[in-house]
């Protein structure tokens, strides 16, 4: 079953080295190496290898972690992701506090699967 994702607000994990090819080397950019990034934004399309994402905020969990938020107003640019640098991608009804989803209580998921 496909499902359009069209218009739908989506966080999409990536590597800092897939997360860097998705968005550049623009300056607003400054990705520490190594790790998972979760990016989070609008759907504004799809392309036959991907899809274009609006961002309106990249962050990574671990340590040192952090955040970057973006305006809508700053009218950046919407990023093709390819559908083979995603890990994992989430479905939301409106955009979630960066703090709180970078943070949240994965009720023991977390912990390596044996």
């Amino acid at each position: 079953m496909d499902l359009d994702l069209t218009g739908r607000m989506v966080g999409v994990s990536m590597t800092d080295a897939n997360l860097k090819s998705a968005i550049g080397l623009h300056p607003r950019f400054p990705l520490r190496d190594g790790g998972i990034y979760q990016a989070f934004g609008k759907v504004l399309g799809h392309a036959p290898i991907g899809f274009w994402l609006e961002l309106h905020w990249v962050g990574k969990p671990k340590p040192p972690g952090g955040v970057q938020r973006f305006d809508p107003d700053d009218r950046m640019p919407a990023y093709l992701v390819q559908w083979s640098w995603v890990i994992t991608m989430t479905l939301h009804r409106q955009s979630p506090d960066p703090d709180e989803w970078l943070h949240r209580n994965l009720d023991g998921l977390e912990e390596p699967l044996s």
